[in-house]
């Protein structure tokens, strides 16, 4: 019985190393395997629908290119961030306003940005809201004043 292990074993080897390579060989995709996938797709959708199918299939590869076009691009904008714009812009706010930036917190300035806004003038204004990446497009000084003092609170 000792003897015999061995050439079971040698048996089952060969006939699951065999049987994984006619399974392989049924997955090569040679010129018949594509025109058997070919057929079977104009007998399942119709030979109308495939122009449609096509259509599909190559908005979805363009859809997916522009996202991963857009991933990239921001990655690559995010490893290039200064400081300033890291915080959003609060640093580069409190430095138009000729507040003290260094050594302080990103907390210290935005309490410095909110007690000198109220006292600028609307140019001084437009500038800290750009700084802090605000529209200022049709937006009036006040507004301006509002949505930087809510961006700083």
């Amino acid at each position: 019985m000792i003897k015999a292990l061995p050439i079971a074993e040698k048996l089952i080897s060969d006939n699951v190393y065999q049987i994984v390579g006619e399974i392989m060989g049924l997955l090569d995709p040679g010129p018949e395997l594509i025109i058997l996938i070919f057929i079977v797709v104009i007998l399942l959708f119709g030979a109308k629908k495939i122009p449609e199918l096509a259509r599909g299939i190559g908005r979805a590869v363009g859809e997916f290119k522009r996202g991963k076009t857009e991933i990239e691009r921001e990655i690559a904008d995010a490893s290039f961030t200064s400081p300033a714009a890291a915080n959003g812009g609060v640093t580069e706010a409190a430095s138009e306003l000729g507040l003290l930036v260094e050594g302080r917190s990103e907390d210290e300035l935005k309490k410095r940005i909110a007690e000198e806004i109220p006292k600028r003038d609307g140019p001084s204004v437009v500038t800290v809201a750009k700084a802090l990446r605000i529209n200022v497009e049709g937006v009036g000084v006040e507004d301006l004043r509002k949505q930087i003092m809510g961006a700083v609170s």
